[in-house]
């Protein structure tokens, strides 16, 4: 029997007053344990938290974020799981941490950000986009990953570490960046864009 469960946090901040500053921060937490399983977590505005665990087989997990000084947090381990997360807004972070096997982690962010994931396990796909003057890393240790970080505007940084066998890397750049690609292990494909350059837009 197919488990769904499904979260939505909504969270809005309104500054009113002459100089007066409202500051509304919730922090929305999902656990799951069991096959089939889907938890979406939605969160608008400032200094929010959002933290989904999974421990299973073929789980759904995604969260989107709109605002300032967010943070956005999925722990996976099981089998064939899928992680997605979005945010828009300045300051930032989205950390993905995946343990199992053929794995999928897709990361979007627009603004001035912070996105990491990691993955151990086989036949992982990592992928990162980001707009802005933001920082990817993809830190992935196991066999047959594929790990591609699009970014697009000024003083971006993107790293890809990769430990294990038939891994592809893929890093594309527009404006001042850093790009660092390390591959240890056999049947490689490495590719970057370079610094200066228009990518193309990502899928």
């Amino acid at each position: 029997m197919r488990k769904r469960f499904l979260t939505v946090a909504l969270v809005l901040a309104f500054v009113l007053g002459l100089s007066g500053l409202a500051l509304a921060g919730n922090m929305a937490e999902v656990t799951q344990t069991g096959d089939y399983n889907e938890a979406f977590i939605g969160q608008f505005g400032d200094w929010n938290g959002a933290s989904q665990t999974q421990i299973g087989t073929r789980n759904n997990v995604s969260a989107y974020q709109e605002g300032n000084d967010n943070k956005a947090i999925i722990n996976i381990t099981g089998d064939s799981n899928t992680a997605r997360q979005w945010q828009w807004g300045n300051g930032n972070e989205a950390i993905i941490d995946i343990s199992g096997d053929s794995n999928t982690a897709h990361q979007w962010q627009s603004g001035d950000n912070e996105a990491t994931i990691d993955i151990t396990g086989d036949s992982n796909t990592a992928c990162q986009w980001q707009w802005g003057d933001n920082e990817a890393t993809i830190n992935i240790t196991g066999d047959s990953n594929t790990a591609l970080q699009w970014q697009w505007g000024d003083g971006n940084e993107a790293t890809i570490d990769i430990t294990g066998d038939s891994n592809t890397a893929l890093q594309w750049q527009n404006g001042d960046h850093t790009s660092t690609i390390t591959i240890i292990g056999n049947d490689k494909w490495v590719c970057i864009w370079g610094s200066g350059s228009y990518p193309p837009p990502p899928p």
